[in-house]
């Protein structure tokens, strides 16, 4: 029998320890002559990526040990920086951004330097066997105030030189090879277009310098284009939003064609390199995923089928897709599931090959989010996953409803998930209730969907949340006198907004966040240096605007405790914001708590770190709502 305590104040199983162990991350599958590699992201190794492989016999290893790390900071989000050509991996490592090689015949060897110490980055690597090298997106920071990104050549044979191939734009992003290694494609984009505005399509010949360079698709119109692939026909298969919605094409001779037309987004925003929601093999077996209400679907197509099949998995998160041995493989997590490896043959049978995350969970303390539509102010109809306090030993008080936890994702192009997350799960099973909001402004739910935030942030994202308060409340699921509101980075903008213009909570986390718009416009990296351009406007004409939707401008209008936390080492939210903002409350005698990490980043990756953060974040809630004196 379940026993009876107040919410928020249960014991639970679920430590932050738990929700640290529970981070390991995998990512960008490649085959490679037989061979499955991956991408393995560990915290309980202080945050450390490897190269995973699985042979022909079914035998996993990884790459290399430690001190080496896979890790590119290409846009500072890096992504995919790994490739195999001939009997060498060839990676990027973390530490100094070099590549490395690292001979595929003597796995016990420590890989070696290929690339110089320079200023120079590298992502999205992929094997040019014509030629005898590794074709690569570089970003060259020799000189900070202008930074160079363009997609070069890396000879494999005599001296090495850097080759420029393709230069003149700001971005560059999927350099992809047709089979017999004569054409190449890519995406390009400029400012102050982010690459969910606006891209376009390239192909040219791949020569030892690239000739005939021609715009296939985007010169003309404002539609994001990503993740082109060459299929055995030498026709190039790219995921467009020119419909509304992120959907498959195929262009062959410059005719672009619509392969599948659903209202539901096929696609992720492009955040890292080597992002990949389709695969096509040689037979034109096609597997890709659709994204309906945050949740994900497998969908493969057959040239002896009429239609897309569904295939039935119990994953609601699916990416990286990939052709292996004539299935498809891809990393697939659930409400109830960490992430897995797992295949699809053509008889759509479903194997799990690898699951890295061996926590022990008993669903009696998994909450699992249900997906819910609630009205905005303007009667637009807002997203929600609603998680409820879950704990299978204890209950709350019949006569009180649960404290609430509001997050809000980064991005702001980004979204909210119900895939397992031991995160949310530190909380629910602790009493609380977990509110995950899909703003306006969030993907996953159309272009239209995703644009509404456009010249809106800092204002429609707060509506939503007051909207959300409202109606979670007046269907008693939650107390609306115990509001607690959470988020990162962009997140924790929203954070530090809602509650310069709300009187609802009690208390806030923002982790790593902006407070003041018009310094983050001039302090920020490359890539997203004029993304406010979009979400605020050009803040040379719009100073105004900036002063106004900046939290640090407002510090009188926050009258309730914040606890702050940060990594030193951050480029992208840098650190000043935070303790801008923690300077001014404390002059204004607000209680605020300012946490710091001198080795982390944008993001905590090292177990100690995010558990101190958890723990502390805890505490503070605690404090703030007199829940450790019951």
């Amino acid at each position: 029998m379940k026993i009876s305590k107040p919410f928020g104040t249960w014991s639970s199983d679920i430590t932050a320890k738990t929700a640290s162990k529970a981070l390991i991350e995998l990512s960008d599958i490649q085959s490679f002559d037989g061979n499955l590699y991956w991408i393995e992201y560990r915290p309980h190794e202080n945050g450390r990526s490897v190269i995973v492989t699985m042979d022909k016999f079914g035998a996993i290893s990884d790459m290399f040990s430690s001190p080496y790390s896979h890790g590119s900071k290409v846009h500072e989000y890096g992504g995919i920086a790994y490739t195999v050509l001939g009997d060498y991996l060839y990676f990027v490592n973390s530490s100094d951004q070099r590549i490395y090689s690292s001979d595929l015949s003597n796995p016990s060897g420590d890989p070696k330097p290929f690339t110089p110490k320079n200023k120079l980055r590298y992502a999205d690597l992929i094997p040019d066997k014509k030629h005898n090298r590794i074709i690569t997106v570089c970003e060259d920071h020799s000189n900070p105030r202008s930074i160079k990104n363009f997609i070069a050549g890396l000879n494999l044979e005599g001296s090495l030189k850097i080759n420029p191939l393709i230069t003149g734009s700001d971005f560059y992003a999927y350099p992809r090879l047709n089979k017999e290694c004569s054409k190449i494609c890519w995406i390009q984009w400029n400012h102050p277009d982010m690459p969910w505005d606006k891209t376009e399509l390239w192909s040219g010949n791949n020569e030892q310098n690239i000739s005939s360079k021609t715009c296939i698709v985007g010169k003309t119109t404002s539609e994001s284009i990503t993740q082109p692939c060459w299929s055995s026909n030498n026709e190039i298969i790219y995921i467009s939003d020119t419909s509304g919605w992120w959907n498959l094409y195929r262009v062959n001779n410059h005719h672009s064609q619509q392969i599948f037309d659903v209202e539901r987004d096929c696609a992720d925003p492009f955040w890292q390199f080597g992002m990949k929601n389709f695969c096509v093999d040689e037979s034109g077996f096609i597997g890709y995923t659709e994204i309906f209400n945050a949740e994900g679907t497998l969908l493969v197509a057959t040239k002896s089928k009429a239609a897309p099949e569904t295939v039935n998995t119990k994953h609601t998160v699916l990416k990286s897709l990939c052709i292996h041995a004539g299935k498809i493989i891809l990393i697939g997590s659930g409400p109830l599931m960490a992430q897995e490896i797992f295949c699809v043959d053509s008889n759509l049978a479903v194997k799990k090959i690898y699951q890295p995350n061996q926590i022990k969970i008993n669903t009696g303390d998994i909450s699992i989010g249900k997906s819910v539509f609630f009205p905005a102010l303007n009667k637009d109809k807002i997203h929600a996953f609603f998680y409820a306090p879950k704990n299978r030993k204890v209950c709350g008080h019949i006569s009180e409803l649960p404290p609430a936890i509001f997050l809000c994702h980064g991005g702001p192009t980004s979204s909210a998930k119900n895939n397992l997350n031991f995160k949310i799960q530190f909380w629910t099973n602790r009493g609380f209730a977990v509110i995950d909001l899909n703003y306006r402004g969030s993907s996953g739910f159309g272009k239209h969907y995703r644009e509404k935030l456009y010249g809106k942030w800092g204002e429609y994202d707060i509506q939503d949340i007051q909207a959300a308060a409202e109606y979670f409340s007046r269907q008693q699921m939650i107390d609306k006198d115990r509001c607690i509101i959470r988020g990162s980075s962009a997140g924790g903008y929203t954070v530090l907004s809602a509650l310069t213009k709300l009187t609802l909570f009690k208390t806030g986390a923002c982790l790593y966040g902006i407070g003041d718009l018009q310094k983050l416009a001039t302090d920020t990296h490359k890539f997203e240096s004029k993304y406010l351009d979009t979400l605020i406007g050009d803040p040379l004409n719009q100073q105004e605007t900036y002063q106004q939707r900046s939290p640090v401008n407002h510090i009188d209008e926050i009258n309730c405790p914040v606890i702050f936390l940060q990594g030193l080492k951050d480029k992208v939210v840098p650190p000043s914001q935070s303790q801008s903002m923690v300077d001014k409350l404390i002059r204004k005698n607000i209680a605020v708590e300012y946490v710091t990490f001198k080795d982390e980043g944008h993001g905590f990756k090292k177990p100690k770190n995010i558990e101190d953060a958890l723990n502390r974040e805890l505490l503070f809630y605690l404090n703030v709502l007199s829940l450790n004196q019951q």
